[in-house]
């Protein structure tokens, strides 16, 4: 009798293991990105004024709001840009269809900043601004920063592919010269 039960529990644990092993995989969303840490007290000034901004807060979803630091080069100065996003397009819109480079996040009062570059070269980007920011060993998932299955449209009819979207939103862009942050006030996109 014990035998015939040891031969059950066997058959039951290895259908067990053969059912949970052939489980569709499923269609996880997020990303875990690396925190950075602001070392330059002028750029953590500032991005604690922005934060605090009405300007940059949605306040009609704010749960559904996430600021966002661009960095890049721009006439061989480093440049600051932020902005706010909402969560839903934020993948799609400031990531994908720009070819940003996601960096990380900044955790201010356990709000984030995502930081995302226009500088594809990982040994460029340190060299830059690593003066100013730079990488934990703590990481964080984003549930709304996902890599889109349909990011790309098809031609119509007539062989004429989508029309762009009209998406420019506004960034408070700061450079950093002579040794400090300069608010940059042109309409240049980042």
């Amino acid at each position: 009798m014990k035998t015939k039960n040891k031969i059950f529990l066997f058959i039951i644990v290895t259908l067990f293991i053969g059912l949970s092993s052939c489980k569709k995989e499923s269609n996880q969303r997020g990303f875990y990105l690396q925190r950075f840490e602001v070392i330059n007290p002028q750029l953590n000034a500032i991005i604690h004024g922005i934060q605090d901004s009405s300007a940059i807060k949605n306040v009609l979803r704010p749960e559904k709001n996430v600021v966002v630091m661009v960095l890049r080069i721009y006439n061989s100065v480093p440049e600051f840009g932020f902005t706010s996003a909402e969560m839903d397009d934020f993948s799609e819109m400031y990531i994908f269809q720009k070819n940003r480079r996601i960096v990380g996040y900044i955790d201010i009062e356990n709000s984030p900043v995502i930081v995302l570059s226009t500088i594809t070269s990982l040994y460029e980007f340190m060299d830059i601004f690593y003066k100013f920011l730079v990488p934990t060993e703590n990481t964080k998932q984003f549930e709304y920063i996902y890599f889109p299955d349909n990011m790309y449209c098809f031609l119509d009819e007539f062989g004429i592919p989508c029309p762009p979207s009209l998406f420019d939103p506004y960034f408070y862009s700061y450079a950093f010269k002579d040794g400090k942050f300069v608010f940059m006030n042109y309409e240049d996109e980042l």
